[in-house]
């Protein structure tokens, strides 16, 4: 299904006459200049520069303040050069010299020179310096976040300014440095394709192949440590998809790996071609050796000696991905930005790193991990359980489904279905456009992967029923040219499937699988105009469940939950409760302080609720108020939350489940031993009979009535903030044999910023929000209108479509409104301002446009009639890319 293929041809430029074999041993530096000019800096020579037909050298008898030349930068006519002794400014004919006596410059030693709009950027080894001509500003370990005073590069794409330092790079942003990764080797060093675009070489004792890089924007290179894997050379990114090089134990047999983002290679491509082998033994894609000329060759030199050739004109034909690759697997449509698995897993990188951000981008994260359990008893009252915490022995869970007859899967159906499934509104609503003006049938629409591909059916004794679509002719067979296309929750959704009974259980030890395959689905609202309490729909999350017993097993007294191991900003200073009438499950704050280095949230912290918002459908007359809505067993009546449980990590009887007994206690509201919650202090009491269902549901930083952490016990001093995890469970129901049972919940982020925590401020925040959560799902009211709704675009008048998105220079607005009124156009940023305002009586399309128009995120607000809609735009940096090489990757990475 995949091959990936590149191949390259070689052209050699001759070695200057005169020129030893001693003094082109080593060389440091090459690049090009604007006028396509190759610069080579050598250690022993000084600088040379090659304007196509002769060489020039500038040394230090003409020029320079030494022979060892470490960096070039350009500005028009204008030339820098860099040495370790300081740097130039020249025109070819007079030089000025900066060096640490007759400026501010920390260090003669010069690692590395950028220049970036108005400022020259300078790389040392006493730190990072930027110079206008007159101004000098020196970021070092002493004034700013870089870790190292050696810096050894700097470039930059349309997300910002990097510098890299030994194992760890670094992005500028409102002037101050952010970590974004780390790297496993030293001296690494990024190049540009002089088009927004970033590049690095290999690793330092081997020759490989370009990888393009695409940070901090895509999630699955730095910020999952994809470099930080000892077992491979570097990873890149092409079509959003994670690739490293590998070396298969031979002399330049290297293979290009397709990853699943952070752990294993998931599949392996062909060997790189024998003509790029070839290219390969001459040629050395270092950055610092390697630069792009004006027609997007690749300008290369060697770091070995040669006596003939010193510089080769590299030409690539192509990428070829016979199938587009998958999308990075983040739910980041809002200001949350969390990390989507097919196992049972959550928000994590199932090694020790948090990845449930919000806001997103502030590198805070509120969950560490999260995980699915289910279990219930047989006939023979045998315990069945699957249960996914941090997969210390194990799984429980694996991608794909079961065969509907006898609940099996094998190797081929676990790799078929080991993805994930996102789509966005935006996609959905523009092939509706698409088909119902014919584009489709008349093929100038192509229509998307995502569409095409959509998995709503399975194959042989798979079900027919997977994913969820709109069959526009109500047919049954799922057909994007018969207008049927993916049925989409909220703005942004991830669909996927997995399933308990590929193989025995590690993580609960059971010996008994239950043979359930589970439909997932994860989905979130962008709603950027809201300003008021409505606006928490822009940090909630939503997951729904369905849960098929694909065995010939009926299960009784079954349990449904949800683990969360909450981390809420300082992970060592959480308490938790919950609230029994609203059934949600919250962490919050010990203190009004939330102090851990960069990770905490500071003063005022937020809370992060776990809210149950349709449990699994209750068994009948089992004479419970499973709703807590005060009537028992009425029809259609839904398990909510009926268990609330916390513990900490330790090996008490309070502590961490260890066998397939002690997680189906757990979800009974009971101890590891048996004993059931008691009300008051710990929770555990041998002796009591105090029973209850729900630990701490008192009201939060009340210490004076209730049981909250806050107020453990009449006469207790609050209890000692600490690492919490969570856990909410529904039952007991009955899952009978080929049944489905579901399960909605959502992660609600709030926090009220202005005043100290307490009960009449971040707890009644908190509780009007997520009651807002509660609201919208079970009156299906969502308050977005910046997208259209898809039961909107059944009228037609204000169908609006935005082309193209991503825009350049100028975007068309179509719309189906065919009558000549009034439209009224207007367009804000990010922030609300608006930016352009117009009308038009045109009645098919509008042009606008956006030469004046800044990178970033645009809402277009228009109005006709009595109606209004808001659509989202991206305009991106203006590019003019003529190599077909670079301008493949550009537009994938589109």
């Amino acid at each position: 299904l995949y091959s990936l293929k590149i191949s390259a041809q070689v052209d050699s430029i001759p070695v200057p006459s005169g020129f030893t074999q001693y003094e082109m041993r080593s060389k440091n530096i090459l690049r090009v200049s604007p006028d396509n000019h190759v610069w080579i800096g050598f250690t022993r020579i000084g600088a040379a520069e090659y304007d196509g037909s002769s060489w020039r050298i500038f040394t230090d008898t003409n020029g320079l303040p030494s022979k060892n030349v470490t960096a070039f930068a350009f500005e028009g006519s204008i030339k820098w050069i860099g040495t370790d002794s300081g740097f130039v400014k020249t025109d070819g004919v007079s030089f000025v010299t900066y060096n640490s006596s007759n400026s501010p410059l920390p260090s003669n030693k010069i690692n590395y020179l950028f220049k970036s709009d108005t400022l020259l950027w300078i790389a040392t080894d006493s730190g990072a310096v930027s110079f206008d001509g007159t101004n000098w500003n020196i970021y070092n370990t002493s004034n700013s976040s870089l870790t190292s005073n050696s810096v050894l590069c700097f470039n930059e794409n349309n997300y910002g300014l990097y510098a890299t330092l030994n194992y760890e790079i670094f992005l500028l942003k409102n002037n101050n440095w952010k970590l974004i990764g780390p790297i496993w080797f030293q001296n690494f060093r990024i190049n540009s394709d002089r088009s927004g675009h970033l590049f690095t070489g290999g690793y330092q004792i081997y020759d490989t192949v370009l990888i393009p890089l695409s940070f901090p924007s895509d999630p699955c290179f730095f910020q999952d440590y994809l470099t930080n894997k000892p077992d491979y050379f570097l990873g890149g990114t092409i079509n959003n998809k994670s690739y490293v090089i590998i070396d298969a134990g031979f002399i330049y047999s290297f293979y290009i790996a397709e990853c699943d983002s952070l752990l294993n290679i998931v599949r392996i491509y062909y060997e790189l071609d024998d003509s790029f082998k070839q290219a390969l033994n001459v040629v050395d894609y270092r950055p610092q050796l390697y630069d792009f000329n004006n027609t997007g060759e690749i300008i290369s030199t060697t770091n070995v000696n040669s006596r003939r050739t010193i510089i080769y004109k590299t030409n690539f034909s192509g990428i070829n991905l016979l199938q587009p690759p998958d999308t990075c697997p983040y739910l980041d449509v809002n200001q949350v930005r969390a990390r989507i698995w097919n196992n049972g897993s959550m928000f994590w990188d199932l090694t020790g790193n948090a990845l449930y951000e919000t806001p997103k981008g502030s590198g805070k994260t509120p969950i560490f991990a999260e995980g699915l359990w289910i279990g219930g008893r047989d006939s023979q009252d045998k315990i069945h359980i699957a249960a996914q915490t941090y997969r210390l022995s194990g799984s429980d869970f694996w991608p794909g489904p079961l065969d509907t007859i006898n609940a099996s899967i094998d190797s081929s159906v676990y790799r078929q279905y080991d993805k994930l499934w996102k789509i966005d509104r935006y996609t959905v609503n523009d092939f509706i456009y698409n088909y119902r003006n014919g584009s489709v049938a008349n093929g100038t629409y192509l229509i998307p992967d995502i569409i095409q591909n959509w998995p709503a059916h399975g194959t042989g004794s798979i079900s027919r029923s997977l994913a969820p679509f709109v069959d526009n002719n109500h047919d049954g067979i799922y057909r994007p040219f018969d207008g049927d296309y993916p049925k989409i929750k909220g703005d942004q959704m991830f669909w996927w499937v997995f399933n308990d009974n590929f193989s025995s259980h590690g993580e609960t030890r059971s010996p008994y699988n239950l043979g359930v395959e589970i439909h997932g689905c994860a989905y979130a609202y962008n709603c950027p105009l809201l300003i008021n309490g409505d606006s928490v729909i822009n940090y909630t999350t939503f997951y729904h469940y369905d849960i098929f017993n694909r065995s010939d097993t009926a299960y009784h007294d079954v349990y449904l939950g949800i683990y969360t191991d909450v981390d809420l900003g300082d992970y060592l200073d959480d308490f938790v409760g919950c609230d029994t009438v609203i059934d949600v499950a919250f962490a919050y704050n010990g203190d009004d302080d939330d102090r851990y280095y960069d990770s905490g949230y500071g003063l005022h912290p937020p809370m992060i609720n776990l809210a149950f918002l349709k449990g699994p459908e209750a068994s009948p007359n089992d004479t419970i108020d499973n709703n807590h809505n005060g009537t028992i067993d009425e029809p259609g009546e839904n398990c909510m939350m009926n268990y609330f449980i916390y513990w900490n990590s330790d090996p008490t009887a309070i502590g961490n489940p260890t066998s397939a007994l002690n997680y189906y206690y757990r979800m009974q509201g009971r101890w590891l031993d048996n004993s059931h919650m008691v009300y008051g202090g710990s929770g555990y009491d041998r002796s009591s009979t105090n029973y209850t269902n729900y630990m701490f549901s008192g009201p939060p930083y009340d210490t004076t009535s209730g049981w909250s952490e806050s107020h453990p016990c009449s006469g207790c001093i609050s209890n000692e903030p600490s690492d919490r995890r969570i856990f909410v469970s529904s039952g007991p129901f009955d899952l009978p044999a080929h049944s489905k049972r579901s399960l909605d919940y959502a992660y609600v982020f709030t926090r009220e910023p202005n005043y100290p925590n307490g009960p009449n401020t971040s707890l009644a925040v908190n509780r009007d929000q997520v009651m807002r959560i509660k609201h919208f799902f079970e009156t299906d009211s969502f308050p977005c209108t910046h997208l259209f709704d898809i039961d909107d675009l059944k009228n037609e008048e204000l169908s609006v479509n935005l082309y193209p998105n991503p825009a350049h220079l100028e975007i068309f607005v179509s719309t189906m409104i065919t009558e000549s009124v009034l439209k009224t156009f207007f367009i804000t940023d990010i922030l609300g301002k608006e930016i352009l305002k117009t009308k038009t009586f045109s009645p098919l399309y509008y042009r606008i446009n956006l030469t004046s128009f800044k990178p970033g995120i645009y809402f277009l607000h228009l109005q006709a009639n009595d109606k209004s809609c808001v659509r989202k735009f991206i305009v991106e940096k203006r590019i003019n890319i003529r190599n077909p090489f670079l301008k493949f990757i550009y537009l994938n990475y589109l």
